[in-house]
């Protein structure tokens, strides 16, 4: 069956990822492409996994942990700012 929702540019998942519902929701199936791709719109689950206190430059910010599994040896987690939404950290973790 053909995937015919509503896609999104993955190369704006920082923007995206910033305006997601984290206090209503745990996990997020979104509808990403790659533009010029000749691949088809693939729906990526992300998990907000915890809260954490994330320090930088002496500032301390309250952040959702998303997290992002790409394969069983290959994932991603993203530190998003609970006040400004805003992407602050990302990490992408390979074994």
């Amino acid at each position: 069956m053909e995937n015919t929702a509503l896609a999104f540019n993955w190369e704006l998942d920082l923007e995206i990822l910033g305006m997601l519902p984290f206090e209503d929701f745990n996990q997020f199936d979104i509808n990403f492409y790659h533009p010029g791709s000749k691949s088809k719109p693939e729906y990526h689950t992300y998990q907000k996994v915890r809260e954490e206190k994330l320090s930088i430059n002496d500032q301390e910010f309250s952040c959702w942990v998303l997290k992002i599994e790409h394969n069983e040896k290959q994932w991603s987690e993203f530190w998003i700012d609970q006040q400004t939404f805003k992407v602050l950290q990302i990490r992408d973790f390979f074994y």
